[in-house]
Parts: C-alpha cells; sequence; structure tokens
C-alpha cells in the first residue's frame, strides 16, 4: 500500500497547492497578501509519512517549514517645515503631514501603508511625501488716483492711501493670511464728496460753496435767532464735514424796564413776542404794548404818565401831576430846553442836545469856528469872520497884498484877542 503523508501542515497566513499526498508528492505554499514567506514555501512527503522540507530530503539543509510573515512599511520621508504624524508601519496604518504657518501643501496630506501588493518583499506608501511651499498674496496694484505699500507674505500688511482731492471707499489696510487670501477686498479711491451738511436747527445755508474736499458752507440764523460760536463746516478729505460748533439760540429782549407803577402782563420776552402794560388809577401807559423787536430792543418803554397841563416835549414823560421827566439833553418844566454841556460861543444858541445855532461868521459844535470867505491864502489862519492872521503876524482879510482898513484892522484885533482867549 502506497505511503500517504495525508493533507499538508497548515500554515499561518498561507494557503497551499498540491495535487497528491502519497509518497515524493509536493505541496507548494504562497502566504497571503500583506505578508511574505520567510523560509521554504515548499515540503515534500517522506518515507514515513510525513511532510518534510525538501533540504531534509536531499540530506542538504535542516531548512525550517515555510512561515509567512506580515509585511510593514518604510518610515515616511520627512517634510520640510511640516509636522508628521505616524500612526504605524501596518498594512492600513497612516502617516499624516501638516505644514507649518505660512506654508502650503502640493500632494496628499495623509499617506496609507499598503502591503497588497503581489510577491512585495516589504509594504510601501501609496503616495510620495508631500512638499510644503511659502504661502504668498496676490501682488496689490495700487488704486487709482492712489497707492499701496508693503509686500504679499503671510503676516504682512498692505497699506493704502488716496491722492488729495480723493478717499477711500474700503479698508485702508489689509492682512495676508496664512491662507494666501487678503483679509478684506481691495478698496478704491473715489473723489471725495462729503454731500449735503447736515442743517442745524433754525438756520438757512448762507454759502454752500460745494461739498468737495476743502470746500466751506456756511450756515445763518432765521430771524429771531443769533449765532453762538461759527457758523461754518468744511469739506475734510475722508469725506465728513469738520464738527459744527455754533448754534443758533432765540434772541430776547430781556425783562423790559418799568417805572412809575407799571405793571407787565406777560412773562415770554423773545423775538415777536409782546407784553402789556398796565397802570394804576390816575395814571396811563405811554405805551399800552410793546413788542420785542427784531433787533433785540422793546418797541417802547414801560412808563405810567400823570397828568402835565402844558406837555412834555422832546420825548419827555409826565411821571406826576405838571412834572416831566425829560430824556438826556433836554430840560425845563416841559422839557422844552435843549441843554449844551459847553457854552455856545460867539453868541451861538443852544437848540438841541449838545448842539448850537451859531451867528453869521461862526461855525462848529460850539460856534468855536470863524469862516473866511475867501479862505486864507499863502499860510495864513482864519482868527475871526473874514479876518485872517498872516505869517507875517499882519492881519488881513485873505493874507494877499491888499491891507485892512483901520477900522478892520482893531475889529479884527479884537477878535484875535478874544479867540486866543477861547483856545
Amino acid at each position: 500500500m502506497p505511503v500517504d503523508c495525508a493533507s499538508p501542515p497548515l500554515v499561518a497566513h498561507a494557503h497551499a497547492e498540491w495535487t497528491s499526498t502519497h509518497y515524493g508528492d509536493e505541496v507548494t505554499y504562497a502566504c497571503d497578501q500583506g505578508f511574505t514567506m520567510s523560509s521554504n514555501r515548499k515540503l515534500f512527503c517522506s518515507a514515513e509519512g510525513e511532510w518534510m522540507a525538501l533540504g531534509q530530503r536531499d540530506g542538504t539543509s535542516e531548512t525550517p517549514a515555510p512561515t509567512c510573515e506580515r509585511l510593514s512599511c518604510p518610515t515616511p520621508a520627512g517634510v520640510s517645515h511640516a509636522a508628521r504624524r505616524v500612526t504605524g508601519y501596518n498594512h492600513g496604518d497612516k502617516a499624516q503631514y501638516s505644514c507649518q504657518p505660512g506654508y502650503e501643501m502640493t500632494g496628499a496630506s495623509i499617506l496609507t501603508c499598503d502591503t497588497n501588493a503581489l510577491d512585495a518583499s516589504a509594504g510601501s506608501w501609496d503616495h510620495p511625501a508631500p512638499v510644503c511651499d511659502l504661502v504668498t498674496c496676490s501682488h496689490q496694484q495700487p488704486p487709482t488716483h492712489g497707492q499701496v505699500s508693503g509686500d504679499n507674505m503671510v503676516g504682512s500688511t498692505a497699506t493704502y492711501t488716496c491722492d488729495d482731492g480723493y478717499r477711500l471707499s474700503g479698508a485702508a489696510t489689509r492682512l495676508c493670511r496664512d491662507t494666501g487670501d487678503w483679509s478684506d477686498p481691495a478698496p478704491m479711491c473715489i473723489l471725495s464728496d462729503c454731500g449735503p451738511p447736515k442743517q442745524p436747527l433754525y438756520t438757512r445755508t448762507l454759502s454752500p460753496d460745494g461739498y468737495m474736499t476743502g470746500e466751506k458752507v456756511t450756515f445763518t440764523c432765521l430771524p429771531g435767532y443769533r449765532a453762538v460760536q461759527h457758523m461754518s463746516t468744511t469739506c475734510q478729505q475722508d469725506g465728513h464735514w469738520t464738527h459744527l460748533r455754533g448754534m443758533c439760540t432765540r434772541m430776547s429782549c430781556g425783562r423790559p424796564p418799568i417805572n412809575n407803577g407799571a405793571v407787565l402782563l406777560g412773562a415770554s420776552h423773545y423775538i415777536g413776542d409782546h407784553v402789556i402794560v398796565t397802570c394804576p388809577p390816575g395814571k396811563k401807559a405811554i405805551n399800552s404794548v410793546l413788542v420785542c423787536t427784531e433787533q433785540g430792543t422793546w418797541s417802547g418803554r414801560a412808563f405810567c404818565s400823570a397828568h402835565c397841563a402844558a406837555g412834555c416835549r422832546n420825548g419827555g414823560v409826565c411821571i406826576r401831576k405838571n412834572q416831566c421827566l425829560c430824556p438826556p439833553g433836554f430840560h425845563g418844566q416841559s422839557c422844552e430846553q435843549a441843554m449844551c454841556i459847553f457854552p455856545c460861543m460867539h453868541g451861538g444858541t443852544c437848540i438841541a442836545p449838545f448842539k448850537c445855532s451859531c451867528s453869521l461868521g461862526w461855525t462848529g459844535a460850539r460856534c468855536q469856528q470863524a469862516i473866511c470867505d475867501p479862505n486864507c491864502k499863502n499860510g495864513g489862519h482864519c482868527i475871526a469872520p473874514n479876518t485872517c492872521m498872516c505869517p507875517s503876524g499882519k492881519i488881513s482879510q485873505d493874507c494877499r497884498s491888499i491891507e485892512m482898513t483901520e477900522a478892520q484892522y482893531y475889529m479884527a484885533k479884537e477878535e484875535q484877542q478874544r479867540y486866543m482867549e477861547a483856545k
């Protein structure tokens, strides 16, 4: 009966191929994917009915039975400017790369260990190691009517400015991010136009020069209001108006002064307001209604008048029976007499406060100045009507060659004396 070795022994992570199990027959082993044969891959059926290595049959060696060892991948390559994390070196394990900030990756960031290749003696990673290149942002172009400064490296800042008369629309600075893009859209330089300024209360525009950079708008107050501080604003390059410090406040005449028992009805004293003047029995109001005018003054005085038989002239007010309160420059029982602080000279008469009516040949506020007609010639001075004092010391009508009569001479001397005394 022929020798039969029965089924060949099992080898871990391998499968066997044979045709017969009798004496002299061979069995061949092949490792599963992911494993490699570490020793002889064949056995034969010996005369003893056992499976043995081929070297044992020839007597040349004692090669052990076949074994399959797991394949592994080599250490993945290092990448400049990148960190590497490896979970293992067996089939399916991962190697993950991440670039440092400011660098971007070209290639696969994750490599997988592959040991399933047939007849492979070692595992391999499914992709080559990636490359980390320096990240840069796109080069910046200056805006129309403007400039840009700075580089395009990660972390760098691009700064934008505009020409005079233009202002930025958008961010003045942009940051180059580590993702290779800019933090904001590129700005533009637009013509500086502040637009109409805000209209302050109680104003109207006096001089709207325009709304471009450097142009000024001035406001004026409406009637009945007055300006406090400056009422102008200027368009700035950033498209904003300068702060308007001024404002319009309502004008007031203040409380009208009262006299001689007058009583006021009405507590508002602004432009256009009116108060009613009432008086005690036996007296009457000079002005029964007072109005606050646009000039900031009242239209009259709050005054109660008594009875003066002769009346009060030149703006005087009757304050008690037959007694007038005269305005400055007048006096007398009926305020009929004008007052001149300095007396009128050369026969002049006081006709109004501080005003004289002069005699023929004299003029001036006090009638102190003589009139010479014709004028004195050759440097002469008029010292009396039609009488000149000549540079030679002589007295003449006009300091020409014609001398005065003896009577005219002595008359002129008297006038000269009075003139000198008046000075």
